[in-house]
């Protein structure tokens, strides 16, 4: 990207990448890794990294400021075992270190690639996640910053997000509900934890899911870690793949939700002080919540009843039977067709429609609601992470929930994730209600992988980034003069990620 320079002006070339995801053992003992973020993957993130480090020297200083944002999931916690199995939050201080000290021996190249960018005079800053907690609290948080050494270090946490010029930054987490943070409650257990006094938080939806479901199926189904975000959507794919773990936990997933369930104002504003939100003036109290408290969620919930019960609701009290253990049984071809139907049904609930998910240009309009908000506001570039699904999507004449109209530059950008992707076949992007014979063929063998847990050649790595060029007078204004969503190429080349770019990439083409 060529920029061109006004005379008496500090360009910034910020750069904003998320859910690196970081941490998991790797595979060993005929386990299956843990790392979302593989070898790969981390060879890619230090390519990246040694690209902005040498950006970062500029031939004369001052010129030129090169700013690094990784906005939340930095390293994964839930998926860092230790002796206790895993955990929905640590809070213990010195076990959340000893995790994080895990995590910093199995990626030490991209720590010491990042600790390299630092040095060299670039600046960095991290934000918090959904999936890295624990790094808020006092003795992880220490160990960070110390792991990156001196230099333009900054991290950002208890809900704050960050503005730099008329960009504005943040996770995106605070606007899913299952996975949105009580950040008082957690500001209450990092205070305990300072003071070596036990740090109860309640763990996120979210989390108590990855935990109790996603984890326990990784045996048998290694990239279900992949499937993102960690919301009702995963449910049904859950139950699909693993009955028994599902009905067991189903009902005591469900409460958690009902009972945690973030209420939003216009705008996708949390209405909860604890999630540092406003209180509405006159809101009305909470309403008593049945089911999980979203009808959308309660769908995906009774899609997931039929998935377990392999979508005959005449066995939803027999004994669970996996998706895998049917198939396998080679049953007449009428059934199978069933089967495949009944993953049909379930891979697209968990993506949506497939068209709009993978489409760069459109996005949930929950974060939308969020983002105009915000670009309502002032700000011109709204940036999020957290879905794992790269976005670029112009916001110019929505409207705020004041009536105020967004101005026609505005752009949402989502960062995407440098963690793998699960590559769907093309046959369940269709928004055909029915597979033809070749397809259902297809869609078949795919399945036939998935039992037989070969799953490799369906993981992918898009190493996405929003990429925005700051101009700053002397006095203090700032303009953005471009912004761009890129991905990484094979040879360290950026690609402008479009639709068709991001799609190709998936199927591997």
């Amino acid at each position: 990207m060529l920029v061109v320079l006004t005379v008496g002006m500090q360009v910034t070339s910020l750069f904003v990448i998320s859910d690196l995801h970081l941490g998991g053992r790797p595979a060993e003992g005929g386990k299956p890794a843990f790392q979302m973020c593989t070898a790969e993957g981390r060879k890619r993130l230090c390519q990246f990294l040694q690209w902005l480090t040498a950006e970062a020297k500029p031939s004369k200083p001052g010129e030129r400021e090169v700013h690094l944002v990784i906005a939340g999931d930095i390293v994964d916690f839930l998926a860092q075992e230790t002796d206790d199995g895993f955990s929905p939050f640590t809070g213990d201080d010195g076990k959340a270190a000893r995790k994080l000290q895990a995590i910093f021996d199995t990626t030490a190249e991209v720590w010491n690639a990042l600790g390299a960018f630092v040095a060299a005079g670039g600046r960095l800053t991290l934000m918090l996640g959904n999936h890295d907690l624990e790094l808020s609290l006092p003795g992880p948080r220490r160990m960070l910053l110390d792991r990156l050494g001196p230099g333009r270090v900054e991290f950002i946490y208890d809900n704050q997000a960050l503005a730099v010029g008329k960009v504005l930054i943040e996770h995106g987490n605070r606007y899913d509900d299952w996975n949105a943070v009580p950040h008082d409650a957690l500001r209450e257990a990092r205070s305990k934890a300072s003071r070596g006094e036990a740090a109860a938080f309640e763990a996120l939806p979210g989390s108590e899911l990855v935990v109790q479901l996603v984890n326990p199926i990784k045996t048998q189904l290694s990239f279900i870690d992949l499937l993102k975000p960690e919301d009702a959507a995963l449910l049904p794919f859950v139950a699909l793949f693993a009955p028994d773990l599902y009905k067991e936990a189903a009902v005591t997933l469900k409460n958690r939700v009902r009972a945690l369930r973030v209420r939003y104002a216009a705008g996708q504003q949390p209405r909860d002080p604890n999630y540092i939100g406003a209180q509405v003036a006159g809101a009305a109290p909470a309403p008593v919540l049945l089911g999980s408290g979203n009808e959308d969620d309660d769908a995906l919930f009774a899609l997931a009843d039929r998935a377990a019960a392999g979508g005959d609701a005449s066995m939803a009290s027999a004994g669970a039977v996996s998706f895998f253990e049917r198939w396998r049984s080679k049953l007449a071809e009428a059934y199978r067709n069933t089967q495949l139907d009944l993953i049909l049904k379930v891979l697209r609930a968990w993506r949506g429609a497939s068209e709009r998910a993978f489409d760069v240009a459109i996005e949930d309009e929950k974060y939308l609601r969020a983002a105009t908000e915000t670009a309502a506001r002032g700000f011109d570039v709204v940036i999020y992470g957290h879905t794992h699904l790269a976005k670029r999507v112009p916001l110019g004449g929505r409207m705020a929930s004041n009536g105020r109209s967004v101005g026609t530059g505005a752009l949402y950008y989502n960062s995407g994730t440098w963690a793998d992707l699960t590559a769907i076949p093309d046959e369940i992007l269709a928004p055909a209600s029915q597979v033809p014979g070749e397809a259902r063929a297809r869609l078949a063998a795919f399945v036939d992988d998935l039992a037989a847990n070969h799953v490799e050649k369906w993981r992918r790595r898009l190493p996405t980034y929003v990429r925005v060029e700051l101009e700053t007078k002397p006095d203090g204004e700032s303009r953005i003069v471009s912004s761009a969503l890129q991905m990484l190429g094979e040879r360290g080349e950026p690609i402008d990620v479009t639709t068709p770019v991001f799609r190709a990439a998936l199927q591997g083409k």
